[in-house]
């Protein structure tokens, strides 16, 4: 398989580096769509921090974690070689082994004290602070949480057509190539990354676009048969299909519109299950890529 080199992130990763460069004052997340590249965006600015940025990375990916307990199973990289009691003696002595880390280090028997504990809450926050601070004294801390489903003041988007088109540039695309890449695909990165490495690629194409499709119609259909439910602010909430389809319908004439202008049980589901994508800035939703708008604007055009 050929290897996709990054491409065009440099206005978001300065504006990373800046937030990286100042004194903390704030939480800073990233947010987008599906697929859009944070993930991959993340992964390439951690190799290029100086080398007294000391960063601990942990990707909730995959992880289903359904107690306190589990949380802090990933929150932590358990250190069995050392036993300390004092946390600033700790962060002292590994200070020197830090590059990138999978967690927050902390010895065995400090972990295991924490569940000792009632207030195990306060005992995590305080560990971490403490950890933290004494950290800061040589190094630049940066703690980042990967998968952390929670909007936030960094935003990272599909390309336009013309960032598209210089990718699909690099890699040799006919004019006809590039076009269809374009109708199907939009800006989304991933897309074009798989017709990038497809030898049929038009083929390539119509299969995503057609497999999509499948899905969303398969989604509408269970609801329409089947019913669903969906839990907003701890109560379950039934799904109405002709809510969702006409929730979709909108999207028929326009690629975006008004986040409130779709009911609240339609607008979390639809979110959910990753066709559209409500950005809270603008107030604003969408599909979540230009696949899912091909769809959707063909399975309404089948039900009219």
């Amino acid at each position: 398989m050929r290897s996709i080199e990054f491409h065009n992130r440099e206005n978001e990763i300065k504006e990373i580096r800046n937030v990286l460069d100042a004194k903390p004052t704030l939480i800073t997340f990233i947010y987008g769509p599906i697929n859009s590249g944070k993930t991959e965006l993340i992964n390439q600015i951690i190799p290029q921090l100086p080398a007294e940025y000391a960063v601990f990375y942990i990707n909730l990916r995959g992880r289903f974690i359904k107690s306190y307990e589990e949380f802090l199973d990933v929150l932590f990289e358990i250190d069995e070689e050392r036993k300390i009691e004092n946390t600033k003696e700790y962060a002292k002595a590994i200070l020197k082994d830090l590059k990138i880390i999978g967690g927050i280090p902390i010895p065995l028997n400090l972990f295991e004290k924490m569940f000792e504990r009632k207030d195990r809450s306060r005992d995590v926050f305080r560990y971490i602070e403490t950890f933290m601070m004494e950290i800061s004294k040589k190094s630049v801390p940066v703690l980042i949480l990967d998968e952390l489903q929670v909007i936030g003041d960094i935003k990272i988007d599909d390309f336009d057509n013309s960032t598209a088109l210089s990718f699909l540039d690099t890699y040799g695309l006919s004019d006809r190539e590039k076009e269809v890449a374009l109708n199907y695909c939009g800006g989304k990165p991933v897309c074009p990354v798989e017709l990038v490495n497809s030898k049929r690629r038009e083929e390539k194409a119509k299969e995503m676009f057609i497999f999509r499709s499948g899905e969303i119609e398969t989604r509408l259909k269970l609801v329409k048969e089947l019913g669903d439910e969906i839990t907003v602010g701890g109560r379950r909430c039934d799904v109405h299909y002709g809510k969702l389809v006409d929730a979709l319908k909108t999207f028929v004439s326009k690629a975006e519109m008004d986040m409130n202008k779709v009911d609240e049980v339609s607008k979390r589901y639809l979110v959910k299950e990753n066709i559209l994508f409500v950005d809270p800035l603008t107030r604003m939703m969408k599909p979540q890529s230009r696949l899912n708008l091909l769809a959707i604007r063909e399975l309404i055009d089948e039900k009219e």
